[in-house]
């Protein structure tokens, strides 16, 4: 009986660790190439380089850490289950956009309407139009079709 007793809470200690790694937010440090494009503007399309470096929460669908788009950093920045992209410079919060992701962070898509952003990559006023930035994408025909698949699920989906 004493032994069914040790092999039992060994069982479940060991159950326990491997249940806690598949829940703690992993890190990550990813790197992407993609392409910075309007929907409506067929002129307009550059190329995009995305990093990713922090902590993810696959179960909350959450991302804490820095991003950088063409070497534009964003310290601390946050992806929330609700669709939003969060930074904060001192103490002031941004809301800088939407992101669409897969649920592995493989492919995502920034749709980014906030006006400083918006001219750091592009040089040009915001004219009410979003800026998209889909990641990894070789040109704007492979971006809009990874955005229309990300967008479909809603947030960080599928």
């Amino acid at each position: 009986m004493k032994k069914v007793t040790i092999i039992s809470i060994i069982l479940l200690g060991l159950s326990l660790i491997i249940s806690s790694l598949f829940i703690m937010p992993i890190s990550i440090d990813y790197k992407y190439e993609g392409i910075a494009y309007q929907l409506n503007n067929s002129k307009f399309s550059q190329k995009a380089l995305i990093e990713l470096s922090g902590q993810y929460d696959k179960k909350l669908k959450k991302f804490d850490g820095q991003l950088c788009i063409n070497k534009n950093e964003f310290v601390p920045c946050f992806f929330s289950p609700a669709t939003m992209w969060i930074c904060y410079a001192g103490d002031r919060r941004y809301i800088m956009g939407q992101v669409y992701a897969t649920e592995d962070l493989k492919q995502l898509t920034f749709e980014i309407n906030n006006e400083q952003i918006y001219y750091d990559l592009t040089k040009e006023p915001y004219k009410g139009e979003n800026l998209l930035v889909t990641v990894p994408a070789n040109n704007k025909e492979e971006a809009e079709a990874i955005y229309y698949n990300l967008k479909q699920y809603g947030a960080i989906g599928k």
